[in-house]
């Protein structure tokens, strides 16, 4: 029998077909036990609509997976408290970023974690099973993520994409590896905020991920993790998410579609 994954997923319940494409995309590729502890957080003096996760939006997201997975597991864990005594006098508090992206810097805060994690962001898809990522050899190292496919030609050679994240969370609790992160970007303006802080603190303490375990251009016949992520086209960025059935399935059609239908109607029939 495979060993179980840890997930860790972050959001709030206006990102709620986010974190259901992301959900399903798990549901729909691993056969064995998933356990998925979301991150969320109340925080309307920051935006008015960024309500934490309800449990009926909790119970959406089960009834859904279920259907693919009875193995999977959800833990709600409200983080605004610790969000609030880490982050909110930061100078990333408030910026174009949502602070749900922040709370994946609080785990080492969290003592319920199992300690090893596979942070995912809502944009990314699975694609196939993820026991060889998660169980592989982190050589010593806390955090291992594949470069950007733009930022590490002008924001370092080495400069890493964050919407894929394994934690060897039992290490990064012994070292503190976290809390520079945080103070970093507590401590002035980033662009893209945790990102950038991990990239910049973290720099001799991340293992560089293949491009399979998050594919940010082109899906191809060995990748992993697929991330639709905003990419450069001509002179503007293009965002396409698995959730615009539309706007998708004339980007990328003939990918992904059962589970574009399956998003499409959960949404139709709630």
């Amino acid at each position: 029998m495979k060993e179980k994954i840890s997930i860790l997923l972050s959001g709030n319940d206006e990102y709620r077909k986010g974190l259901l494409s992301v959900c399903l995309s798990i549901a729909m590729s691993q056969k064995g036990e998933v356990d998925i502890y979301l991150l969320t957080g109340e925080f309307l003096d920051i935006k008015e609509s960024y309500h934490k996760v309800s449990e009926e939006t909790l119970n959406f997201l089960k009834s859904h997976c279920y259907q693919y997975n009875q193995n999977i597991s959800f833990t709600l864990i409200d983080c605004t408290d610790l969000f609030n005594e880490h982050l909110r006098q930061g100078r990333n508090a408030k910026t174009r970023f949502t602070p749900y992206s922040l709370l994946r810097l609080l785990i080492d805060e969290l003592p319920s974690l199992p300690d090893r994690l596979l942070y995912l962001d809502g944009d990314t898809v699975v694609m196939k099973d993820l026991h060889e990522l998660f169980n592989m050899d982190m050589r010593g190292k806390e955090f291992a993520m594949a470069l950007d496919i733009t930022g590490h030609h002008w924001l370092g050679r080495t400069y890493c994409n964050s919407g894929v994240i394994l934690f060897d969370l039992a290490g990064i609790r012994k070292t503190h590896s976290l809390a520079k992160v945080r103070k970093r970007v507590n401590k002035g303006h980033l662009f893209m905020p945790d990102q950038s802080a991990i990239n910049f603190t973290q720099r001799h303490n991340r293992l560089i991920l293949p491009y399979i375990y998050n594919e940010q251009r082109k899906t191809k016949k060995d990748t992993v993790i697929r991330h639709y992520c905003r990419m450069p086209k001509f002179l503007h960025f293009l965002t396409v998410r698995p959730w615009q059935k539309e706007k998708f399935t004339k980007y990328y059609p003939n990918e992904i579609t059962e589970l574009v239908e399956a998003i499409d109607s959960a949404f139709k029939n709630s």
